[in-house]
């Protein structure tokens, strides 16, 4: 598996989502609950790609708490 290949997508797919999630709530069709998915996603992902940078396994799961529970070992300030 290469590392910094899997980082790089992570984050690419994080950012996506950032950028949907700061477009904000510029027409009626964009719902809210939509935005705050996104700004969830973005977190998610880009705790993914953490984890692999200090090569710690990760539950696929979409639990922020799960993901920073896994890194508070390697990162406590966290």
């Amino acid at each position: 598996m290469d590392s910094l290949k899997d980082i790089k997508e992570w984050m690419r797919r994080a950012s996506g989502n950032l950028a949907r999630a700061e477009a904000g709530k510029m027409e009626d069709r964009f719902l809210f609950e939509d935005l705050c998915y996104d700004a969830q996603q973005t977190a998610e992902k880009a705790l993914k790609a953490l984890c692999i940078s200090q090569n710690i396994s990760f539950p696929w799961t979409h639990s922020i708490a799960e993901l920073l529970t896994g890194l508070l070992p390697a990162s406590p300030v966290l």
